[in-house]
């Protein structure tokens, strides 16, 4: 798996992949496969990991770590805001 920089992810194996299409599946089944932003339905949608995917690996496969956006502009605004929490959040410890 990549992100979106084309760097490899830390799915290295077969069970890693199965457990991860799992837990996405279930989140969007969880969530009606709706965007809980903007509520649309349809489309191209992502499920987004509340608590970092790289910081938080005890909760990558755990559904209430995980909610059901769509692509545009949900799932950027999401991911922008959450790279900005993390900064602040860091700066405060340092």
């Amino acid at each position: 798996y990549w992100d979106k920089k084309g760097r490899r992810l830390e799915i290295r194996n077969r069970h890693d992949w199965v457990a991860y299409i799992k837990w996405r599946s279930e989140v969007f089944q969880r969530d009606n496969w709706i965007c809980q932003i903007c509520q649309k339905t349809g489309g191209y949608l992502e499920a987004h990991h509340i608590n970092s995917w790289i910081k938080y690996p005890s909760l990558r496969y755990e559904i209430g770590n995980g909610i059901t956006l769509c692509k545009r502009p949900c799932h950027l605004i999401a991911n922008r805001e959450q790279r900005r929490i993390e900064l602040i959040i860091g700066k405060q410890i340092k």
